[in-house]
């Protein structure tokens, strides 16, 4: 005889998950809209449609929205650099780089503020750290493979070298910020990071 048995549905998402990415997205959107700046905690609990008292359950601070949306796109870029098809040193570079000034463009208001508050003194300094450590290991990884593979050059360390690029990133982004966001980042960041891949490459 035929097993009759029934599957089970699969579980839904816990309530407190459900309402915590309710409350992120609705913080998230806010902040594109009007700025970080212009929009209170009232606000966030309004939009998604819950009590302000729901809204510091999950976030105490305006702050901490900004810390977890700067991590996960952090490791967006990072995955989706590393889902770009494997080809060489140079092209995974600029692709990183692109990919990194997208995010970055697609939400401004966001990432200015960040940028903003990631000195040393101010309260997303130790987020920065964090994010820049696993952008680090993913350059470390390029730089790995590309001296590997014979691409780039191994007089000096893969570590020194993607603390070059780290730097490069980094600066550009807060130029950027600083600039107004007028420019095209995606475009600056591609334009910088060839501009030293001569220096990197390993000469035939």
């Amino acid at each position: 005889m035929a097993d009759t048995q029934t599957l089970s549905p699969a579980p839904e998402r816990p309530r407190f998950q459900r309402n915590h990415e309710r409350i992120y997205d609705a913080a998230i959107s806010l902040f594109a809209a009007r700025g970080p700046d212009a929009v209170t905690m009232e606000d966030i609990a309004d939009a998604a449609g819950m009590a302000r008292s729901s809204v510091f359950n999950h976030f105490r601070s305006k702050t901490l929205i900004l810390a977890t949306f700067f991590t996960r796109m952090t490791d967006q870029v990072i995955a989706e650099a590393r889902a770009e098809p494997a080809r060489d040193f140079r092209s995974g570079l600029i692709d990183l780089g692109r990919i990194a000034g997208t995010h970055a463009m697609r939400h401004a208001p966001v990432v200015a503020a960040i940028a903003g508050l990631t000195a040393p003194s101010q309260p997303l300094a130790p987020t920065e750290q964090a994010a820049d450590a696993a952008m680090l290991t993913y350059m470390l990884t390029l730089i790995e493979s590309g001296q590997a593979r014979g691409e780039v050059r191994d007089d000096h360390s893969a570590n020194a070298l993607a603390n070059l690029l780290l730097a490069v990133l980094t600066a550009s982004a807060h130029e950027w910020v600083a600039g107004g966001q007028t420019t095209d980042l995606a475009t600056l960041l591609e334009s910088r990071f060839s501009l030293i891949l001569d220096g990197l490459m390993q000469k035939n």
